[in-house]
C-alpha cells in the first residue's frame, strides 16, 4: 500500500482538522504536514512542497499566492483564488474545490430560493459571489470595508424577508453577535467555531462548516488522483 503525503499551507492553522478529514476518507493514516507561515516570505516553493508530498491543500489567507505559477480551467481563473494544487509532469495544476463544495451543498438545500447575505470582503465571499452570479442570484454582501464593523449589526434591518440565508465568510477571527431575523439560517464557513453558534437566538438554525471541509476534502482527493491509491 502506497504512503499518502499531503501539506496544507496557511497562517494561524493548529486549529486545522483536514488531517482527520482525509484519514477518515482514506481509512488509514497519513502523513500531513502543516507549512503554518506567519507570512508570505516564508512560504515554500512548489518544487520544494512537491518534492515531499502528493498534493497541497490552501487556506486562509494565501489563496491568492500561487495564482501565476499554476495553470487552471477558465472557471478556476475567475474565482481569483486557488486551494488545492497537484503536480503533473514539471508542470503544476490548481483548481477550487470550496467553489465545488457550495455549489453541492446550494443544490442539495435549495440555498438559492432564499434570499441570501453574505459577510465579508475575502476569497471565500468572492468565490460564494461568483457562484451566485453564475446562476443569477440576487444576494446582499456586507463587508466591514464598506459597511463598518459587522460583529454587532443587527441584520434584522439588512434582510427583506423573515428567513434569509446569512453566510459568514468572515476569518475565525470574527465573532457575530448582533441580531438576526427570527427562521434565518446562519451559515458558517467556518467549523466547530462555538462563538458564533452562541451567540445566536433559539429561533434561528446555525450550520457549521464541517460538511464543507468534508466536500472540498473529498473533490481533493480526486483532482489528486488519489481516490484508489
Amino acid at each position: 500500500m502506497k504512503e499518502i503525503k499531503l501539506a496544507l499551507l496557511g497562517k494561524n492553522i493548529k486549529h486545522s482538522k483536514s488531517q482527520m478529514m482525509y484519514e477518515d476518507i482514506f481509512k488509514r493514516t497519513i502523513e500531513y504536514k502543516h507549512y503554518d507561515c506567519e507570512s508570505e516570505a516564508l512560504i515554500p516553493t512548489l518544487e520544494k512542497v512537491f518534492s515531499n508530498y502528493q498534493g497541497l491543500s490552501i487556506t486562509a489567507p494565501y489563496k491568492k499566492f500561487f495564482l501565476t505559477d499554476v495553470k487552471m480551467d477558465q472557471e478556476i481563473q475567475q474565482l481569483n483564488a486557488i486551494n488545492c494544487i497537484k503536480k503533473n509532469g514539471e508542470e503544476f495544476f490548481a483548481t477550487n474545490t470550496d467553489y465545488e463544495a457550495i455549489v453541492k451543498i446550494f443544490e442539495k438545500n435549495k440555498y438559492s430560493d432564499r434570499e441570501i447575505i453574505i459577510l465579508g470582503s475575502g476569497s471565500m465571499a468572492h468565490v460564494t459571489s461568483c457562484y451566485l452570479n453564475s446562476i443569477n442570484k440576487d444576494f446582499s454582501l456586507l463587508s466591514r470595508k464598506v459597511n463598518g464593523p459587522l460583529e454587532n449589526r443587527s441584520l434584522r434591518i439588512d434582510a427583506k424577508t423573515p428567513n434569509p440565508l446569512i453566510i459568514n465568510t468572515c476569518a475565525r477571527q470574527f465573532v457575530f453577535q448582533g441580531s438576526l431575523p427570527d427562521q434565518s439560517t446562519f451559515w458558517d464557513y467556518n467549523y466547530a467555531h462555538l462563538d458564533n453558534k452562541r451567540s445566536l437566538n433559539e429561533r434561528c438554525t446555525y450550520i457549521d462548516g464541517l460538511e464543507m471541509l468534508r466536500l472540498q476534502a473529498e473533490s481533493a482527493v480526486d483532482f489528486w488522483g488519489l481516490r484508489n491509491i
